[in-house]
């Protein structure tokens, strides 16, 4: 292996590439005196945001394959990031396709992100692992850094370890990056842990549903940077990051590289922020700091896994007196789709009590079409189908055509005017009306999501 990287330097030199190469036992005492430089006793520093952290310059861990290099910072809470409240939030909540495996509390997970030599492929080697755990009310980052090639396979093995101790892990788009990079290096290294099969929650799905298209991108700093007013400084950028790490294996330690080790560091506490602050949200969507048309779009992303869940979320909506009418009608036409898919009459029959109780400039003229063919339509009830009919006329602007077959309905359900029938909600059988409401059918179209 030593030979063919010096045969391999030997090339690139003759081509201009590298210009001066420095073995591995240079870069190794380039290394140590660093350390008696910049290292020492444990110390308190404190960053320009104000969080105090307790930094560790670096040690070495044994393994079977030889000694490996971290560091360690402890992050106390803070405002933004009240990581002591992750044991209170169950797993359950983000791992909604696999309620089965996401045991335990998110304080449990481990948060993971790396730094590799690029984007994909076999010969993309990941040389910073950051890890965060929870413990003792702070959030403790342990950075593995891979000093030098043949370092790999003791680093994996501590990486492998660490991850056997959580019962899952959380990225921020690992599931098709951080994940298989180190899923391809352990099979290489004939590593017995299996990540694809490991439990895993990526939030970038999250994060791509509930703001896509609200914000620039949905980069990891673009998150942090809406949700906390955080702005890195003195950070480097993604594709910066491979060429740092080049650069070092041919010049030793520079500066850029410690920015690497920051830029790792902060990706893993705003990944556990994230967290945290999404886990807060569905369990309250009521929540300070979580703006209606963000329910909305949670609501919708809930929809494949609990339905009734969802409505909870889309009623917080409905009765928030900051929504504006759009956003009301659009929860309206999705929530009675829903209803109707899985005939849920008792939510619907709820809905249509809560409507009747509010003003006509609450929803659109074709919601309250809309409601009122449903209040007939399923729960049979024409005396509501025409007060919620005659809202719908009340509005302002309606087309001429609308506002004409409105009127035939509403002069069809004026006939009607004995009761609703007394059996329940849930045993009403859209068959046993077929006949009835065939003349009060909403022909209108739905309008489009937001």
């Amino acid at each position: 292996m030593a030979g063919l990287k010096e045969r391999v330097r030997a090339v690139q030199r003759g081509c201009g590439f590298v210009g001066v190469s420095r073995p591995a036992e240079d870069r190794r005492a380039a290394w140590m005196a660093y350390r008696r430089t910049r290292g020492g006793p444990v110390e308190t520093l404190t960053s320009p945001g104000g969080l105090i952290q307790t930094d560790i310059l670096g040690q070495e861990r044994e393994t079977p394959f030889g000694p490996c290099f971290f560091r360690e910072k402890w992050l106390i809470p803070e405002a933004r990031f009240p990581w002591d409240e992750l044991r209170v939030w169950p797993a359950r909540l983000l791992a909604l396709r696999a309620e089965d495996w996401a045991v335990g509390s998110l304080a449990d997970w481990i948060y993971l992100d790396i730094e590799a030599t690029g984007l994909g492929g076999v010969g993309v080697v990941a040389f910073l692992v950051g890890l965060g755990f929870w413990e003792d009310g702070m959030l403790r980052v342990r950075q593995y850094f891979l000093r030098d090639l043949d370092e790999e396979p003791a680093m994996l093995w501590a990486v492998e370890q660490d991850l056997r101790e959580a019962p899952g892990i959380v990225t921020y788009n690992g599931r098709a990056y951080d994940r298989h990079v180190l899923w391809n290096r352990l099979r290489l290294h004939r590593m017995e842990l299996d990540l694809r099969a490991w439990p895993h929650i990526d939030l970038y799905p999250w994060v791509r549903s509930l703001w896509s298209g609200l914000w620039p991108d949905v980069r990891l700093q673009t998150a942090e940077a809406q949700l906390w007013n955080i702005e890195r400084t003195m950070d480097l950028r993604g594709s910066e990051i491979p060429s740092a790490y080049r650069l070092y294996l041919t010049q030793g330690w520079h500066g850029a590289l410690y920015q690497v080790l920051e830029h790792n560091l902060q990706d893993v506490r705003s990944l556990a922020g994230l967290a945290l602050y999404l886990a807060r949200w569905l369990n309250d969507p009521r929540s300070d700091g979580l703006d209606v048309g963000t329910r909305f779009r949670i609501a919708r992303r809930l929809l494949h896994r609990d339905w009734r869940w969802a409505l909870e979320v889309w009623e917080t909506v409905l009765t928030d007196p900051e929504a504006p009418a759009a956003l009301r009608t659009a929860v309206v036409f999705q929530g009675l789709r829903v209803i109707r898919r899985f005939r849920a009459w008792t939510d619907l029959d709820r809905w249509v009590r809560w409507l009747i109780g509010q003003a006509p400039a609450a929803l659109t003229a074709p919601a309250w079409a809309r409601v009122a063919y449903y209040a007939y339509r399923y729960l049979r009830d024409a005396h509501r189908a025409r007060c919620l009919l005659a809202r719908a006329l009340r509005h302002r602007g309606v087309a001429p055509s609308d506002r004409q077959r409105w009127k035939q309905r509403l002069t069809w359900l004026e006939r009607r005017r004995q009761p609703p029938l007394p059996t329940s909600p849930d045993s009403a059988s859209p068959a046993s009306t077929a006949t009835s409401s065939a003349k009060f059918s909403d022909s209108s179209a739905s309008p489009e999501r937001p």
